[in-house]
């Protein structure tokens, strides 16, 4: 043993103030360090030139430091570390794309995984990275600094988090960005488990025409959400920088035409940002490919993908997010999108007029409307036809529409609903309202109900003119929303669904002067 460190001690005195030259051989600095501080932290400090030629290799079982002016690695082998690596702003790291660093904590491996600590970008860039973890999603850090990788980069089973420290739903708060400056899309190689292997914050990579590249980009250690663009020509030098930012937005306003179907947009979600380095000369398609628990947030069935806040198709996509023949990049969202109704329902209710009951509504606007079925029920669920009312065909003012309904009886609850009909022969139900010649009691009129938890508007029907306060309760009593609304009887209000834990809930409405009440169910 004390010939060993005392070997050691001749390496590192060595090198600490000139030059040593590794060839074909493999050297293992541990615990056994000289320099005093180093045999404690069990840290290799190169302050002055290390080559480390091909096929020689040197194991360092601690922290790398490569300090000062003079301080300089030229790495044509390979260096394995299982601590952190650190560079002084002027020393130097070089390998002319032939070296290999290896990060493998696999002795003392945390959750806290290794990191980068200095600019690595430029004559400082590293040819070939693998960064690897026993332990599924443990953190690799760029804490100060950019990483430039000039050949590969392999990832094993750990994020790469590019800052010290994570920044929940915005990727564009990462300080610094990891580049693969190699055009080859397999340059970047995602091994082990993906949901647990990807680039936390700001991702670039260098573009060529004719290859599909991966954006493996997520937030957070379980947030992986990557997508994939597939060049048909570029300019030269050509890269983009992406990241990922975790936005729902439900006051979206987009439409299409699809085969002759009107569609809005409902809501977008998520938004992948990229940025080029150069603005125009190129084309390719997108494929979004978000996780499970981001499409859950979403929760709408068909969408189109945006790119820049522009619908890049006419007809929506339930099964795959893609778009072809783009010219343009800035930022994709995932737009949520849903047939629109033939007609812009601005009211609806039901009243008592002395022995009839009276059924109003208006349009803001028509849109191929032939008209109306309006149906009648007496338990809210089974609707028969009772008459039909001629609509507008087109449109674009308001139309109020009145039913008298002289077929009633006393002490039944009467519920209505119109059924709009497209000429082409697609309809659309307008929410129930109610009314009852005994004076029932009828409840406020909430839909959707049952509703999805967090994935949809909440609509009410306004039980009177003037100013009304609607509130939500959950099952133990407390309130979880209260909003203060004026308009007219019979106005659909309507707002993004609270946050609400799945199961019942009670909805209230009143004026002041009288309550109405109705039970809401939250689904998961």
């Amino acid at each position: 043993m004390e010939k060993n460190q005392q070997y050691n001690n001749k390496i590192i005195s060595k090198y600490s103030n000139n030059i040593l030259r590794l060839v074909l051989a493999t050297v293992i600095v541990c615990c056994l360090l000289a320099q005093g501080r180093a045999q404690q932290n069990n840290e290799l400090f190169i302050g002055g030139e290390l080559y480390i030629e091909q096929g020689a290799s040197i194991y360092v079982w601690g922290d790398l430091h490569i300090n000062s002016a003079s301080g300089k690695l030229n790495n044509d082998g390979m260096v394995l570390l299982e601590g952190d690596l650190y560079k002084t702003n002027n020393a130097l790291y070089t390998d002319l794309g032939m070296g290999t660093l290896v990060f493998d904590d696999q002795h003392t491996p945390t959750t806290q995984g290794q990191s980068v600590n200095g600019d690595f970008t430029g004559a400082n860039a590293i040819g070939n990275l693998k960064v690897s973890s026993p332990i599924l999603g443990s953190l690799f850090k760029l804490k100060s600094g950019n990483l430039e990788v000039t050949n590969s980069l392999q990832l094993t089973n750990v994020v790469v988090r590019t800052d010290e420290f994570g920044h929940d739903e915005d990727g564009s708060l990462y300080a610094n960005e990891l580049y693969i400056n190699n055009p080859d899309p397999n340059a970047l190689q995602i091994l082990g488990n993906p949901s647990v292997t990807h680039i936390e914050g700001k991702l670039r990579r260098e573009i060529s025409a004719g290859n599909t590249y991966n954006f493996n980009i997520g937030l957070g250690i379980n947030r992986p959400e990557p997508f994939e663009l597939s060049f048909h020509t570029t300019p030269q030098d050509f890269n983009v920088l992406t990241y990922f930012q975790n936005q729902q937005n439900d006051a979206v306003d987009l439409t299409t035409n699809c085969n002759g179907i009107n569609y809005e947009s409902s809501r977008s979600t998520g938004r992948w940002v990229t940025t080029p380095s150069r603005t125009t000369g190129y084309t390719y398609d997108v494929t979004l490919l978000p996780g499970t628990d981001l499409m859950n947030e979403h929760g709408v069935a068909d969408n189109i993908i945006a790119e820049g806040g522009t619908l890049t198709q006419s007809c929506p996509e339930a099964t795959t997010l893609e778009a072809d023949n783009l010219s343009s990049l800035s930022y994709f969202d995932i737009v949520g999108v849903s047939q629109s109704l033939a007609i812009e329902l601005k009211r609806i209710w039901a009243e008592v007029a002395g022995k009839n009951i009276n059924v109003y509504w208006a349009t803001a606007s028509e849109t191929d409307n032939m008209g109306f079925d309006l149906e009648r029920s007496t338990d809210a669920t089974n609707f028969e036809r009772i008459d039909w009312v001629e609509g507008q065909g087109n449109s674009s003012i308001s139309t109020d529409y009145k039913y008298i309904d002289t077929n009633v009886n006393k002490d039944i609850i009467y519920y209505y609903r119109i059924k709009a009909i497209e000429t082409s022969g697609k309809y659309e139900y307008s929410p129930i309202v109610s009314a009852s010649l005994g004076g029932n009691a009828v409840g406020v009129q909430v839909f959707p109900n049952p509703i999805r938890q967090q994935n949809e508007n909440l609509s009410l029907v306004a039980i009177t003119d003037g100013d009304l306060q609607i509130q939500i309760f959950n099952e133990a009593g407390q309130l979880m929303l209260s909003r203060n609304f004026s308009g007219l009887k019979g106005e659909i209000i309507q707002f993004a669904m609270p946050q609400l834990a799945a199961g019942m809930h009670l909805v209230t409405m009143t004026n002041g002067e009288y309550i109405k009440r109705t039970k809401l169910i939250v689904t998961p």
